[in-house]
């Protein structure tokens, strides 16, 4: 569930509650589909289709459950304070998708947003160096926006 309203592709009204665990029940307004942009360690950037996802606009930020993960046939491993999301692939091997973080309370998605993704698309024929390049030094300083990065 997300309450940003950019992050969808496609949104159908829909009308009713969600329960969160902190007791409170946010209205739902929307379900519908959209895509992460996720920052891997290597530096490599992976594109993730979420399908239902439900517009609750009051959230203040978004949640993907892990349940709803598996039920669209994603691993999920836990270790060590690291959450890693994999689908199987199609050569057997898996596929590294998301990499999410310990921040003490949730597991934290490294994700861009649609301007950092802009700014990482190919300009050049060594499009795929400069991905990973500006994805390496945004994490190495600490998540700085893509602007600052460029002008170092």
């Amino acid at each position: 569930m997300s309450s940003d309203r950019s992050f969808f592709a496609t949104l159908s009204p829909v009308k009713r509650n969600v329960y969160l665990a902190d007791g409170r029940h946010p209205k739902v307004t929307g379900i519908g589909n959209g895509r992460l942009t996720c920052a891997l360690p290597d530096g490599k950037v992976q594109h993730v289709e979420v399908r239902d996802v439900l517009f609750v606009p009051s959230l203040n930020g978004s949640l993907l459950p892990v349940k709803m993960l598996d039920k669209a046939g994603y691993e999920i491993e836990i270790r060590k304070g690291v959450c890693t999301i994999s689908k199987l692939s199609l050569t057997g091997g898996s596929k590294l998708l998301a990499c999410a973080k310990d921040n003490g309370e949730l597991y934290e998605l490294d994700l861009l947003s649609s301007r950092d993704t802009q700014l990482l698309r190919p300009r050049a024929d060594a499009a795929n160096t400069l991905d990973n390049s500006l994805c390496l030094w945004h994490r190495r300083f600490g998540h700085r926006d893509f602007d600052a990065i460029r002008k170092l």
